[in-house]
């Protein structure tokens, strides 16, 4: 009896590296390459929780975001009782594919104590876009009382989001109504300046 290897079948290692290489490209606003890089780390390891997970984060930017909510449920399938660290960019999935309810779920999911500003904010906003205005009221005053320097311009100068993205943090925070302005100090650090329309 022989036994063969698969070299059809690639390592979770050579998947991560690709993984990697994808994440990497997208922080440098690389999003064609890095698209191209994900597509093919996804067509290799299609039922991979971590590669649909890290995908998943950079897909909307991409300009993906329905795509993205369907990684996350493609998740969630593979595996119900995913860990803790993967709640934030399941959360910030449904935000962006407009899927407010299964954001807000999501983060019932995580401790308060885990949330980040950002997080805080995306919840709130999601909050308001349901029409729960007094809830999103109340998640703004806590982000607040825990990110006292957490404003709308000071989230969207942040890189890694697209014009769409921004479009739709400025609208959903507003509804929420968190503050706005960013103090200068954190404008002037910003590589690209964001004007609140």
């Amino acid at each position: 009896m022989s036994f063969r290897s698969n070299s059809a079948i690639p390592s979770v290692d050579a998947l991560g590296s690709k993984n990697l290489y994808a994440i990497s490209l997208a922080d440098s606003d690389d999003f064609v390459r890095a698209k191209a890089e994900f597509e093919t780390a996804l067509r290799l390891g299609p039922n991979q929780f971590e590669i649909l997970t890290f995908y998943l984060g950079w897909a909307s930017t991409i300009g993906e975001p329905e795509r993205r909510a369907q990684m996350v449920d493609q998740a969630i399938r593979l595996n119900s009782n995913f860990p803790m660290w993967s709640v934030r960019p399941f959360a910030v999935a449904y935000f962006m594919a407009g899927r407010y309810g299964e954001a807000v779920g999501i983060y019932k999911r995580s401790s308060p104590e885990n949330m980040s500003g950002v997080h805080w904010a995306l919840k709130s906003g999601a909050l308001a876009a349901l029409g729960r205005t007094e809830d999103a009221k109340a998640s703004v005053k806590e982000a607040l009382k825990r990110f006292p320097d957490l404003k709308i311009q000071g989230i969207v100068i942040s890189p890694g989001w697209s014009d769409a993205e921004r479009q739709r943090i400025v609208e959903s925070f507003r509804l929420a109504e968190f503050p706005a302005c960013a103090k200068p100090a954190i404008l002037a650090k910003a590589e690209k300046p964001f004007h609140l329309p």
